[in-house]
C-alpha cells in the first residue's frame, strides 16, 4: 500500500485501493497457509484471524489517509452549503414573484441559518477551535449531498 497511496503519493481511487487490498490480503493469506507453524490449527487459526483483523485494520488506516489527500474534500462542505444559500435565494425570489409571502420568509431564514454555519465551518476549520461543530456541519453537509444524490 505505500507504493501505491504512501505518504508521498497523490490521492487514489478508493476502488483501485479496495483492489490492490483485496490482491495484497489473499496474497498475505496464501503465504501465513503456506509457513509452517508451532501449535496446531486452533493455533493457526486464533492467528489467522488476528491477522485479518490487522490487515483490516490497516487498510482502513491508508483509507482515511487517502481520503485526506482528496483536494475535493477540502472544498465539499462550504460548496454545499453555497449551493443551498443559492437554491433558497432563488427559491425565495421566486416565493415573492409569486406572493407566498410566508414560503419566502422561510426559505430566507433556511439561507440565513445556514450562511451562519457557513461561517462558523469557516471559524472552525481557520482556527481549529469547536471541532464539534465543525463535524456536525461537515456531516449534515454530508447528509444534505446524499439527500440530493438520490
Amino acid at each position: 500500500m505505500t507504493q501505491l497511496c504512501g505518504p508521498d503519493k497523490p490521492y487514489v481511487s478508493p476502488g483501485l485501493m479496495e483492489e490492490s487490498h483485496q490482491r495484497a490480503r489473499a496474497a498475505g493469506l496464501a503465504e501465513f497457509g503456506r509457513s509452517r507453524k508451532m501449535g496446531g490449527e486452533e493455533v493457526s487459526a486464533r492467528y489467522r484471524v488476528q491477522l485479518e483483523v490487522d490487515l483490516e485494520a490497516e487498510f482502513q488506516a491508508w483509507s482515511r489517509q487517502n481520503k485526506r489527500k482528496n483536494k475535493l474534500n477540502a472544498v465539499r462542505t462550504p460548496l454545499a452549503l453555497l449551493g443551498l444559500v443559492a437554491a433558497m435565494h432563488l427559491l425565495s425570489g421566486l416565493c415573492h414573484l409569486l406572493s407566498l409571502g410566508f414560503v419566502s420568509s422561510l426559505c430566507d431564514l433556511v439561507s440565513g441559518i445556514t450562511i451562519v454555519c457557513l461561517m462558523v465551518w469557516g471559524y472552525g476549520q481557520y482556527t481549529g477551535s469547536h471541532p464539534h461543530l465543525v463535524s456536525a456541519i461537515d456531516m449534515l453537509s454530508e447528509a444534505m449531498l446524499e439527500q440530493v444524490r438520490r
